[in-house]
């Protein structure tokens, strides 16, 4: 699926996004699950707040998973 992410994300971001879920073999970094076609980039550190889209700030999560992360924040 391709995402439109808006004007604070590359124009590479769909490409980024790819790689890193294949990296990471489709398995969410928070529960374990394999989840190809379900995944998530998520910031660290918002790009609001100064957060880069380097991959030491990015996490493969689940829907579920980054669902749960924002509604903590």
């Amino acid at each position: 699926m391709t995402y439109s992410p808006g004007p604070l994300y590359p124009k590479n971001w769909n490409p980024l996004r790819f790689a890193l879920f294949q990296k990471h073999g489709y398995i969410c970094q928070r529960c374990g699950r394999y989840a190809k076609g379900d995944l998530h980039l998520h910031h660290i550190r918002p790009v609001k707040l100064g957060g880069s889209h380097n991959e030491s700030n990015l996490l493969v999560l689940c829907s579920d998973c980054h669902f749960n992360i924002h509604r903590r924040l």
